[in-house]
């Protein structure tokens, strides 16, 4: 028996022949592209069935054609459906048109995320994008470096703060199948914060300033009392 292909944009067709102990050939197709195979059987006419291993990489007709449904590696089973038990099978690169990622970037204001202590939430996924725009289906993971500090969704990228401490959220894109393998990480630095005090000021616009008269007692405002002479100016209130 022999096998026939033939692709329906190029013209090129080849033939390969087939017996029980016949040995694996390899055949080259991109991805979402069709390939029509033609077999002609010794004697003519016998009957012939196509199958795979990975359906969702690649669909086969009962008419023999093969689409591409994404990027990796394929096995077509072809036999001859006589009872002769007579197959041979056919490795089927699936290459990718589309390019993988070849950086992974974060923005300004996700670079160097600080988040209160004590269960505060910071949404670094939106700040990811990956290099170049069209990349094939990047798929992102996070993983905190202490989830003691920090834990974040592996999904989403939204961290969650614990104690505070320092620590690192590390984003991977992992392009693997059975034809080849990538892998990208990019660290960013996450700052847990614990209690934060910021000046507040204080409006004096109904103050005013006096000098007490002398052998009174004055209350000033705040937590400290000025004595009689005192030189600091203060909001007082005669006794």
């Amino acid at each position: 028996m022999f096998i026939f292909f033939k692709n329906p944009n190029s013209g090129i067709a080849f033939f390969r022949y087939i017996c029980k102990n016949s040995k694996t050939m390899q055949v080259s197709l991109k991805d979402n592209a069709e390939l029509q195979l033609n077999v002609v059987t010794i004697p003519a006419g016998l009957p012939v069935t196509y199958s795979n291993m990975f359906p969702d990489l690649m669909e086969v007709s009962p008419a023999g054609l093969i689409k591409g449904k994404g990027p990796g590696v394929d096995t077509l089973i072809v036999s001859a459906a006589d009872g002769s038990r007579i197959s041979t099978k056919f490795v089927v690169n699936l290459t990718d048109h589309r390019v993988n990622a070849t950086a992974i970037n974060v923005a300004a204001a996700g670079a160097t995320p600080e988040v209160k202590y004590g269960g505060s939430t910071f949404d670094l996924g939106q700040y990811v994008t990956v290099s170049p725009a069209d990349a094939w289906e990047p798929h992102l993971t996070y993983v905190s470096s202490n989830t003691t500090y920090a834990t974040v969704d592996a999904n989403t990228g939204v961290i969650t703060s614990g104690n505070v401490e320092d620590v690192s959220v590390t984003i991977t894109i992992t392009y693997s199948n059975n034809f080849n393998s990538t892998t990208l990480t990019k660290d960013v630095p996450v700052k847990i914060l614990g209690r934060v005090y910021r000046p507040v000021d204080i409006s004096r616009t109904d103050w005013t300033v006096s000098r007490p008269p002398a052998g009174s007692r004055s209350l000033t405002s705040g937590s400290s009392s000025a004595g009689a002479g005192s030189p600091c100016r203060s909001r007082t209130r005669s006794v």
